[in-house]
């Protein structure tokens, strides 16, 4: 499990949220932050955080990506999103990804 993409789900879907889904006190060490990863218990929880917070999280994508000097066009922004995503691996589900790259796609088409 990458380190890093756990951090990023982290901060995307809210520091304080993250952690109470996992049952972790926070700034306690994250589980998945080393090889052994997420149990199983806390994948499910993971997963259901994720759907609770799909909003925020494509929000923070979409800021992402507004704020990147590659992303100029909605074609760059969903090549963004298509490297976040696959950055993020089997953090999201398959359904996870496919309503984030929904959503985030509705507010970037308009994008010039």
């Amino acid at each position: 499990m990458n380190p890093e993409a756990v951090a990023q789900l982290a901060r995307l879907a809210g520091h304080a949220a993250f952690f109470q889904a996992l049952g972790v006190p926070e700034r306690e060490h994250l589980p998945g932050l080393d090889e052994s990863g997420f149990d199983s218990t806390q994948m499910k929880r993971l997963h259901q955080l994720i759907d609770a917070r799909l909003g925020p999280i494509v929000a923070g994508l979409l800021r992402e990506a507004m704020a990147s000097d590659d992303v100029q066009a909605p074609a760059a922004a969903d090549a963004y999103l298509d490297d976040r995503l696959g950055f993020l691996g089997d953090l999201l589900t398959a359904h996870q990804r496919a309503e984030i790259r929904r959503r985030f796609r509705a507010e970037s088409a308009s994008w010039r």
